[in-house]
């Protein structure tokens, strides 16, 4: 009597699992058909538990391969499992292709032989579209993807893009360490960072890959880990060709600065030219001794030719520079009497303000011709009087270095970056050449660094910005 409550106990227990679990689930007998199904196995296809039992899995949803395997659990008698399993509705066929993972396990009788088949299946159908519609954009992308294993430094999955834009095979490429397809001066910068991506962190950067005849592509990155596959997704687009057309434009637009430039140093060479052959013509005609005020006024004179020449050498030459780790901070202070005595001229007093800030790749004579040119340059366009500040400080991976002035503005922003941008030199700068500002950007450039002037809320500010 107690075995008997314990049974109908169970199946009780069983009946109620049965009906309220998450998963779909069907009993059927060793011929397929329906024995009973749970209200979420209905629900999937429209129905109620009713419309199921005595009814054939085949007859009311056909299917040659699955009856095979169904067959093949109850003549083996062991389980199987399927994933992501395609299935069609023959009678609903608008659904197009459904997928499914499912297991069937046998449930042997007395004798040994199946007796019951356990069916229960989950639809996988949202998963594994999303799935195909990645792996449509994984091959017809014409950015390249690829899937690397942290572990083996290794690539282990590339697209089409991959292999056409590098030259090499998917197998090729999966065959050796991904540094090895790199520039060698490209590997140090790029390992380190790598195994230390955290998840869902996206990584950018700049790398040239190797490709099949032995040229580099510059290829622009943005990387992922998911730290649960131990694999980095990445995206990357080639900017080779952005990178020749960039330079190619700085070329057209140097060779058109140079020729507004020449126009403009004509003038500026022309002047003091005059005044040199108008002080000898004097001296030649009075027949006299020539006085020594005259004589350091024509030196002077040809000094500020000199002076132009050099300026316009500097802009027009794109020579390599001489770059070393160095103190911002260090620049500005050993700096500090020549911008105290370009200050009194004007009688303004000086401030400096510096910080500690990392050390940048620069060439410490540019720079220093940068800062006085800047101070000189803000002086200028403020007039007498007021306060010259600089300062230095550090923004995350930036160095940044700020001259600001106070006192009333003799010449606007627009007519400074006016000078920048399109290369003219009408207006006068500060007492000297009038090169001044495209001679300070031709040095950031070359720096790799921004430059922006803006007015201050009484005065002219600018601020020089390096990348660390």
């Amino acid at each position: 009597m107690k075995h008997s409550n314990a049974l109908t106990q169970s199946a009780t227990m069983f009946r109620h699992f049965f009906d309220h679990s998450l998963t779909a689930a069907a009993i059927l007998d060793r011929n397929f058909n329906f024995i009973c199904v749970n209200e979420l196995y209905a629900s999937m296809d429209g129905k109620t538990v009713s419309d199921f039992p005595g009814k054939n899995h085949f007859e009311l949803y056909p299917s040659t391969a699955n009856q095979a395997i169904f067959q093949g659990v109850v003549d083996t008698k062991q389980p199987y499992q399927a994933y992501a399993k395609p299935f069609v509705y023959e009678y609903n066929r608008e659904r197009g292709i459904t997928y499914w993972d499912w297991t069937l396990v046998p449930v042997l009788g007395a004798d040994g032989e199946v007796e019951l088949l356990l069916f229960s299946l989950r639809d996988v159908t949202h998963q594994k579209r999303a799935e195909i519609e990645l792996q449509h954009l994984f091959e017809l992308s014409v950015d390249l993807f690829c899937l690397a294993d942290v572990q083996t430094g290794k690539y282990v999955r590339v697209n089409p893009a991959f292999t056409e834009t590098l030259g090499f095979t998917a197998e090729e490429l999966l065959s050796r360490p991904l540094v090895d397809w790199l520039h060698p001066e490209d590997r140090d910068s790029f390992v380190s960072p790598m195994r230390e991506l955290g998840e869902q962190t996206v990584w950018s950067f700049t790398i040239r890959h190797r490709c099949k005849d032995g040229s580099y592509r510059h290829l622009r990155w943005n990387c992922t880990r998911m730290s649960t596959a131990g694999h980095i997704y990445g995206v990357a687009r080639d900017i080779t060709d952005d990178l020749k057309m960039q330079e190619q434009i700085i070329r057209l637009e140097r060779a058109k600065l140079i020729g507004e430039m020449a126009s403009a140093i004509g003038h500026e060479i022309r002047n003091p030219m005059a005044a040199v052959r108008g002080f000898l013509q004097l001296t030649g005609m009075r027949g006299e001794r020539p006085d020594p005020v005259e004589i350091d006024r024509a030196i002077a004179e040809l000094d500020r030719i000199s002076s132009v020449v050099d300026q316009f050498l500097e802009i027009a030459v794109d020579r390599p520079s001489a770059h070393q780790l160095q103190s911002l901070s260090d620049v500005v202070q050993d700096l500090v009497p020549l911008v105290e005595a370009s200050a009194a001229a004007y009688g303004a007093r000086v401030l400096v303000e510096t910080q500690a800030v990392a050390s940048v790749e620069i060439t410490r004579e540019e720079i220093s011709q940068l800062t006085l040119n800047l101070c000189r340059m803000v002086l200028e366009s403020t007039g007498q009087g007021g306060k010259l500040t600089i300062c230095t400080r550090q923004e995350g991976e930036r160095a940044l270095m700020l001259i600001r002035s106070t006192g009333r503005r003799k010449r606007s922003v627009e007519a400074i970056q006016h000078d920048s941008v399109d290369g003219t030199v009408s207006d006068q700068l500060y007492d000297g050449p009038r090169l001044g500002m495209l001679f300070c950007d031709s040095i950031v450039e070359r720096h790799g660094g921004r430059l922006k002037v803006s007015e201050a809320e009484d005065g002219m500010e600018v601020v020089v910005e390096f990348e660390l």
